[in-house]
């Protein structure tokens, strides 16, 4: 069975060694020191001296470990349920590290503050490492309002105006996007049904913390792809692509209901241009005091309203820049806009990535499905930006010199797998290292071109590295054959994810990877971090039906021949395949997905937390290509044709903590905690084993032994995923439509698939335990979903 990944341990820098052998030695007579120098084998005494003072560093080693465990921040895992039962603490599970050790840490913070929304959010945070919203739910209910009410004006909801407990005020256009969630600001009537997902959280002894389980990963100075006309995608391989908001709750102590931009979730339209104005007398542009003196601190919401008061009262539309001033200077620091932009899109025109990001005065949200047919930006208004989809247009085409930088945005996703803006601190190569030229710099290191990079090759040996995340073209190799390759690794640096998009010579839709002419060990090629994509040059659009009609797959193939000893790929993507956002709702453009496929002989493929098209051997008649052993851990294989999303014909394949989008045809496995949506047929069923995973069930599947694992008679349906399309926050996640056998099927009673390790489930109960023990007395606390 293949472990989890386990983080690289470095020996310490301390030199106890040597100071405790130089402290031995110095301790010996002189006369058997220079006896230990002349003897026939000298240094016999000197290494016993040594191996004497490795035992006395270890031991000064843990004694100084003892001083470190008897604080909770520093102590060893084994330490923290002793210091957990000196709070008297009731300890989560074992599996749960971090929200464990947090939970011994707060526990006091906890009990002097029980009872209270602070401590349930909290504690939702740093045990189920979520964000979270708590709604008590006796403040959602219809009633009649009586003389001890607040006046409800101040306390109207922001979007809708509905005052609490009242009558619902229908005529925000938005209102829908709020029914039901953690900022629903309308009233509703008791219901006093168990509570069960979203039935039966309205009533008054209930209390809903909202959870956010997906994370928001930042990426800076990506490549966003050129459409033409002023439109952009802010996706470097052209998909629509939800932005995120990064979350930005404040310090818990100085608690407050939380408000909807603050929580790590994707950004509605809406949200991005919420704004309220309050013009204050400093904030007047020079010459307009007297006509704008009525509008000085009276509290103005929306930018739409500003700028027909600001029109009114000046008797005419003012000039763009008089107007953007106004709303820089206006705009109130608890606006969902002004916090959103820069901190969760930041978006620059100028001639080089230094210059400072538009404000929330030169960016509008607007819905781009149709690339801004319809809409009328306002003249200040430099760009549009669609957040559900992630494009862009532009109002006006850049000056002279400049151009659209993407400085920083955020994707969503449940966990860290494929190419990311993760720590992959611990895996990357250090010694030897090159790296890529990133294109045109000035003097202060920022780029003068936002990419993609071309003009340069792919090596053929050696360490080389990607320092940033925007899109890289290098030269097609000649023949598409890029060897021979006798020991290379290409990795992204941390934190970035680049994308590498290949574009085969003459029209091919296959790229080659060789092993060195000449056989000689070590022959290793590692991938890790980048994001992979092969674009033929002669792809073609696709006339389509209706617009919900979806491309055909294009198959592109990234070719393994000649002899390898290991091929890793390792937290990487090679494109599963999708579609780029259309200019023209019936016509599509695919992005093919990348099959792997092994020509040669490789002794043993390692796959972990990558993501990926096919992977299979060439069956060619006589073909000598074999793979050894086939090693996938955490990580997502997806067929989006008929084909087999693995096939294998003699190798050893391994799969870990993995979810597979298709069949799987192989000579042996070995499964655990995996997730298959598809028909699995072994041929060597006497060997391996089949343990905590699931798979569909048909009259021709054959498997090794089970055990503990689950076969579906009509398969695995797609609903039980919250998503199935790489690049949307939920691909892979299971929904709550998911049952419990595959849920908590795992060995260690989490889900089964590439999102084991996230432990949802066991952090849900955790979250829940405490949860009962925090909350007030006669208070029914329950989670509800949100991501």
């Amino acid at each position: 069975m293949a472990l989890a990944p386990q983080p690289v341990l470095r020996p310490a820098d301390d030199r106890y060694a040597r100071y405790y052998a130089e402290k031995l030695w110095d301790w010996i007579p002189e006369i058997y020191r220079t006896e230990d120098g002349q003897a026939q084998n000298p240094g016999v005494l000197r290494a016993i001296v040594e191996l004497i003072a490795e035992q006395a560093a270890i031991a000064r080693r843990s004694v100084d470990r003892l001083w470190e465990d008897a604080e909770i921040d520093t102590a060893d895992d084994w330490a923290v349920p002793y210091i957990g039962d000196l709070v008297a603490t009731r300890l989560i599970s074992a599996l749960n590290l971090q929200g464990r050790r947090a939970d011994v840490a707060k526990t006091i913070f906890y009990r002097r503050r029980a009872g209270t929304p602070l401590v349930l959010e909290t504690l939702t945070r740093d045990i189920g490492r979520w964000d979270a919203a708590v709604v008590e739910a006796f403040k959602r209910l219809a009633r009649t309002r009586h003389g001890l009410d607040p006046e409800p004006d101040p306390l109207r909801g922001p979007v809708t105006l509905t005052p609490p407990g009242g009558l619902a005020d229908l005529r925000a256009a938005r209102a829908s996007e709020l029914v039901d969630g953690a900022f629903d600001e309308f009233a509703h009537t008791a219901d006093f049904r168990r509570l069960a997902g979203l039935l039966g959280r309205l009533n008054i002894p209930k209390v809903n913390v909202h959870v956010f389980r997906q994370s928001a990963f930042r990426v800076t100075h990506a490549t966003a792809l050129d459409l033409g006309a002023e439109r952009f995608v802010i996706d470097p391989s052209g998909r629509d692509v939800p932005l995120f908001r990064p979350g930005l709750r404040g310090d818990p102590l100085a608690w407050r209901p939380a408000r909807e931009w603050e929580e790590m979730a994707p950004i509605p339209c809406r949200l991005l241009n919420a704004a309220n104005y309050l013009l204050t007398q400093d904030g007047v542009p020079a010459g307009l005091e007297p006509q704008l003196a009525p509008l000085v601190a009276q509290l103005v919401r929306g930018a739409a309203r500003l700028r027909a008061t600001v029109a009114a009262l000046l008797g005419a539309p003012p000039l763009p820049d008089i107007m953007a001033e106004i709303f820089a200077n206006s705009i109130t620091a608890d606006s969902p806009k002004r916090n959103l932009i820069p901190d969760a899109v930041a978006l620059t025109i100028g001639t080089n990535s230094g210059a400072a990001p538009l404000g929330p005065d030169r960016i509008v949200a607007g819905d781009l499905g149709r690339w801004g047919t319809g809409l009328a930006p306002p003249p200040e208004a430099l760009l549009l930006v669609d957040p559900v989809r992630g494009r862009i247009l532009l109002t006006a085409p850049p000056g002279p010199g400049e151009a659209l930088f993407v400085a920083a945005t955020h994707y969503g996703g449940f966990g860290a797998v494929g190419a990311g803006t993760y720590d992959r601190r611990a895996g990357l190569a250090t010694a030897n290292v090159t790296v890529f030229n990133p294109g045109p710099q000035d003097g202060n290191g920022n780029d003068l071109a936002p990419g993609p990079v071309t003009g340069f090759a792919l090596p053929l040996d050696g360490v080389h590295e990607f320092a940033d995340s925007k899109t890289y073209v290098p030269d097609a190799p000649p023949g598409n054959v890029l060897g021979p390759v006798n020991v290379l690794t290409l990795q992204a640096a941390d934190r970035t994810r680049p994308y590498i998009r290949l574009v085969p010579d003459a029209g091919a839709t296959s790229l080659t990877i060789a092993g060195p002419a000449v056989p000689t060990p070590p022959r290793a090629l590692t991938v890790d971090g980048l994001w992979i994509g092969i674009l033929p040059s002669g792809l073609a659009d696709q006339p389509l039906p209706t617009e919900d009609s979806l491309c055909v797959p294009v198959e592109t193939v990234l070719v393994i021949d000649g002899v390898f000893d290991r091929v890793t790929i390792s937290r990487a993507t090679l494109d599963p395949g999708g579609e780029r956002a259309r200019l023209d709702p019936l016509i599509g453009r695919p992005i093919p997905y990348v099959a792997l496929e092994v020509r040669g002989q490789v002794g043993e493929l390692v796959i972990e937390g990558a993501i990926l098209g096919p992977i299979h051997e060439a069956t060619a008649a006589g073909d000598p290509c074999s793979i050894g052993r086939l090693v996938i851990s955490d990580s997502i294989v997806q067929s989006l044709t008929g084909e087999p999303a693995i096939a294998t014909r003699v190798a050893a394949v391994s799969l870990a903590r993995t979810t597979v989008f298709g069949d799987v045809h192989v000579d042996r496995l070995d499964a655990t905690d995996s997730l298959i949506q598809g028909v699995v047929r072994v041929v060597d069923n006497q060997h391996g084993c089949f343990r905590f995973s699931a798979a569909a069930d048909a009259p021709d599947a054959r498997l090794p032994q089970q055990y503990e694992s689950q076969l579906f008679p009509d398969g695995v349906p797609n609903h039980w995923f919250v998503s199935r399309r790489f690049g949307a926050p939920g691909y892979a996640q299971l929904s709550e439509t998911c049952p419990a056998t595959v849920c908590r099927g795992g060995e260690n009673g989490a889900e089964m698939g590439v999102f084991n390790q996230v432990l949802d489930a066991i952090r849900r109960d955790d979250v829940r335990t405490k949860l009962d023990e925090f909350a007030p007395i006669s208070v029914i606390a329950d989670l509800v979903i949100e991501t």
